[in-house]
């Protein structure tokens, strides 16, 4: 609507380009957040997140800078230590946070 303004007025197409480039610039930064956040787009939920704060056991050792397995809830994840300490085999685990397929544990205090 703006470049046919431009054109109406007797710019040049060069002109009436440039304002296009502007005004489409111009309303995409404007427009976006208000769009972003109507389609609530990247905010979905999954029953992944009920994880967090879960008990589990590991079923295979979490080794310092290294991923083990813990079982959840029946399922079994690739966990890693939250602080990367040693985590021996039938250790009672928090769910801290989920990173991709891996779970970030704490130890339970027994």
């Amino acid at each position: 609507m703006v470049a046919m303004v431009a054109a109406i007025l007797g710019f040049s197409l060069v002109w009436q380009i440039f304002v296009f480039l502007i005004a489409s610039a111009v309303l995409i930064y404007f427009t976006r957040p208000f769009f972003n956040q109507k389609l609530k787009v990247g905010a979905e939920k999954t029953n992944i997140d009920s994880l967090i704060g879960e008990m589990g056991i590991v079923t295979e050792d979490i080794r310092p800078y290294e991923t083990g397995l813990v079982k959840v809830l029946g399922q079994v994840w690739t966990a890693k230590s939250v602080d990367n300490q040693l985590i021996a085999r039938h250790s009672k685990v928090t769910i801290i946070k989920i990173e991709g397929v891996k779970v970030i544990v704490e130890p339970l205090a027994d």
